[in-house]
This record gives structure tokens, C-alpha cells and sequence, in this order.
């Protein structure tokens, strides 16, 4: 397998994406995720869709831009 190709099944073969390091991510960061699908989403980039795009992931640019709108009416403020 390449190195950049992800796996795109689950443990044993089952059909699914690969169980995901939430857990010790959110040990590393001393921080526990309500919502993991926000994670998730946020750590995605379009780019990796384009190269993916028979994953069922959605890309950060939504929040991207939130945040860029959080902070940019916190700065005029």
C-alpha cells in the first residue's frame, strides 16, 4: 500500500473507515469531545476529498470560515 493511500476498511476487513484516535488525541490535549463529528470534520481538508472522493467526509472550509467570521467581528469589535 502507498504511503499516502488510507485504508478503507476497518478492522479485520470489516467494510468502514478505520477506528479513529479520538481517544488518545483527546488524553494528548486534556480535552474530551462532545461532538467527535465536529472534530472530524474540522481536520478534513478539501484537498484530501479531492483525492478521496468516495468518503462520506465533509471539509473544514465551513468552519474555517465561522471562525474567520468569529474572529473577524471580535477584532472590529
Amino acid at each position: 500500500m502507498d504511503e499516502k493511500q488510507v485504508p478503507t476498511t476497518g478492522p479485520k476487513g470489516e467494510d468502514g473507515p478505520p477506528p479513529k484516535p479520538w481517544k488518545g488525541l483527546e488524553e494528548k490535549l486534556g480535552v474530551s469531545f462532545g461532538d467527535r463529528s465536529l472534530l472530524q470534520q474540522a481536520l478534513v481538508h478539501s484537498s484530501y476529498l479531492n483525492e478521496a472522493p468516495e468518503e462520506s467526509y465533509r471539509s473544514n472550509e465551513r468552519l474555517e470560515f465561522l471562525g474567520d467570521a468569529v474572529l473577524g467581528f471580535i477584532v472590529a469589535g
